[in-house]
């Protein structure tokens, strides 16, 4: 007997038959419905032979069927006679569940599937058990898929300059954690300068400021600021610490000026945007 392995994400459907080795796969999406994947998988897969289609599915399932619509994904998809469409026999499983099994070697493992979402499993000695960790709460109301999923990484995401950098900014470039520093108005990661960095930035003009790390992916063109700037004031008042800085940009409106002192290089410049 011929299986069709489909693996329904939130980004893509990849599809794998007995006797291949090379999957397939098409775009899904926020507006893929039950039928559109059933349709996109038909097409693929017009020149594989099957006699029974397994299916992961991106949410809860009971009695081989979803009992929740999916997170990532259109509508439509509770209720669907997935058999009737495929026109062979169908049994769907939690996605994480499949992909679970498929890496089990034995004993215990706890299963994390980092894609779209978070997927998690538990397989003890060959049952397994889907754990839907995704949605609970982490912090600030956030879930731990709003964290670790695709939603997280592009909040999270910061463009990497392709040039060459002293040893010393790489040192306190990798000091840098995206939560932690993170300032969000001005797109950039932030590195509060004291005794340490200090050590390490021997060119700074006063042991003072705001290091950038690292900018935003998203980070605002007009604000014209770069990798290795030293922030040292904000509208005449000196940045000495990262919560200094966000404070001072939380009391601004939007369409208010702001103006920057920074040292970058060995000059200091003035630089003036909008929030």
């Amino acid at each position: 007997m011929n299986i069709l392995a489909v693996d329904v994400g939130g980004t893509h459907v990849k599809v794998m038959v007995t006797g291949q080795t090379v999957e397939r796969k098409v775009v899904s999406g926020p507006t893929m419905t039950a039928a559109d994947m059933v349709d996109a998988v038909k097409k693929m897969t017009a020149d594989w032979m099957y006699d029974a289609v397994s299916i992961g599915y991106p949410g809860p399932v009971a009695h081989g069927a979803p009992v929740k619509e999916p997170a990532n994904l259109g509508p439509g998809w509770v209720g669907f006679d997935f058999a009737a469409a495929f026109g062979r026999p169908v049994k769907i499983i939690n996605d994480a569940a499949m992909q679970a099994l498929g890496s089990d070697q034995g004993g215990r493992m706890l299963f994390l599937g980092l894609g779209t979402g978070l997927g998690s499993a538990m397989v003890v000695d060959g049952r397994v058990e889907p754990l839907e960790l995704a949605h609970l709460p982490y912090k600030d109301k956030l879930t731990y898929e709003d964290l670790v999923g695709l939603r997280g990484q592009e909040r999270l995401a910061f463009d990497v300059p392709v040039t060459e950098h002293s040893d010393n900014m790489d040192q306190i470039s990798s000091l840098a954690d995206p939560e932690k520093n993170l300032v969000r108005p001005l797109g950039i990661l932030g590195i509060e300068i004291d005794k340490k960095v200090a050590a390490m930035a021997p060119d700074l003009r006063d042991p003072f400021g705001i290091i950038v790390a690292a900018r935003s992916s998203d980070a605002r063109s007009e604000i014209p600021l770069t990798t290795g700037d030293v922030i040292r004031t904000l509208n005449g008042q000196p940045m000495t610490t990262l919560d200094r800085l966000r404070s001072a940009l939380a009391e601004l409106k939007p369409g208010a000026p702001v103006v920057l002192q920074i040292q970058r290089d060995d000059r200091l410049l003035y630089i003036s945007f909008t929030l």
